[in-house]
């Protein structure tokens, strides 16, 4: 009997980039049963040159018996190639970020994620499969005529940075630099993530009780207008000490993590959130605005903040957190219980037997 056919598609593939992580674990499980790759328009670094393929170089849809496609942007490229193919196709969908968040630092990204929205109608009658990994998602792609929506938070190991071992040199360099501790921030440097409200807070934070308190945010700044910007609100916020590592590995993540206080994550809109669980999981008290998917994920495992918060009171809930043992313990192992439920029901298994079911 021959193997069904399912490959993945991303615009994008890179190291350390959420989807592709979900991708690359949920090809283990479609390998066991079918041919299956992965195929990027664009790949990012050498281990992605060898772990993916170039889109250019899919099979013609006759030789398919499914593609998968794992939505989160527009890219007119992208969309002619979805338009063109004929076998079946399933949608992963991760969120498209609101254009209103990049109007002002970049418009033409802006039209980007406006693109990414006609294309789920455009495509929406060729789609035989509709998976999101949040309610939130789910949600969010039913208001584009999709019905039947399955939700499945697959192919991410909440526990994945767990057996990453310390770097002991960065341990001892984040010491010396922050001899009070630091917070910690992880996510690309994007308006949408609010890194002016996660340094805000601290200077607020540092201003009214500590003073001395760091705060290092993991991520890539991959808009210049917004960095710049970020580097001038930061000038004006004096009492908070900021470091920048830019892209990091994931054993040097797991190190920030691990030597942090708490998690600070200001974030306007998630469609899933991978950064805090993964905090939660290495024993690091999560502080946490409320919205999209966040609630969701977050469960009681986290101190999730009112999703209209502002810096004051995310400045405040910190204090709360590194003053108060009581609360601070009760929030580690609350977030502990957290990432074990979410393993529990984090499964490319299943999302790879839906794909198998609609091939």
């Amino acid at each position: 009997m021959r193997k069904p056919v399912i490959h993945q598609v991303l615009l994008g593939a890179a190291e350390g980039d959420a989807i592709t992580q979900m991708a690359f674990a949920l090809r283990t499980e479609l390998q066991k049963f079918a041919d299956s790759e992965i195929y990027a328009l664009w790949r990012h670094g050498d281990l992605m040159e060898k772990s993916t393929l170039p889109l250019a170089e899919i099979p013609e849809s006759e030789d398919m018996d499914l593609l998968l496609y794992h939505s989160s942007i527009g890219w007119q490229e992208m969309t002619d190639f979805l338009l063109s193919r004929t076998e079946k196709i399933a949608i992963s969908y991760h969120n498209i970020t609101p254009a209103h968040f990049y109007e002002k630092f970049q418009p033409e990204f802006a039209k980007d994620l406006k693109l990414g929205r006609t294309e789920l109608e455009l495509i929406r009658d060729n789609v035989v499969l509709t998976i999101a990994d949040s309610n939130f998602n789910a949600d969010d792609i039913k208001q584009h005529g999709y019905h039947d929506v399955k939700i499945v938070p697959a192919g991410f190991s909440p526990k994945r940075l767990c057996d990453e071992i310390y770097d002991i040199y960065l341990l001892n360099e984040l010491a010396t630099e922050f001899p009070n501790g630091y917070v910690i921030a992880v996510g690309q440097v994007l308006p949408h993530k609010r890194i002016e409200q996660v340094i805000e807070a601290m200077h607020i934070m540092n201003s009214t009780h500590w003073g001395n308190i760091g705060l290092v945010i993991c991520g890539v700044a991959r808009q210049a207008e917004y960095r710049e910007a970020i580097n001038k609100f930061q000038k004006r916020c004096a009492m908070v000490k900021v470091q920048f590592p830019g892209a990091v590995t994931n054993r040097q993540l797991a190190t920030y993590i691990r030597g942090a206080c708490a998690y600070l994550g200001m974030s306007d809109h998630e469609g899933l959130c991978i950064p805090p669980v993964e905090a939660m999981s290495l024993g690091v008290p999560v502080i946490i605005k409320g919205a999209g998917a966040v609630p969701e994920t977050m469960g009681e495992g986290a101190l999730v903040l009112p999703q209209d918060c502002g810096p004051i009171l995310a400045g405040e809930a910190i204090n709360e957190v590194l003053t108060n043992e009581t609360t601070r313990w009760n929030l580690i192992n609350a977030g502990y219980e957290r990432v074990d439920i979410l393993e529990s029901r984090t499964s490319s298994f299943r999302m790879a037997q839906l794909l198998r079911e609609a091939a």
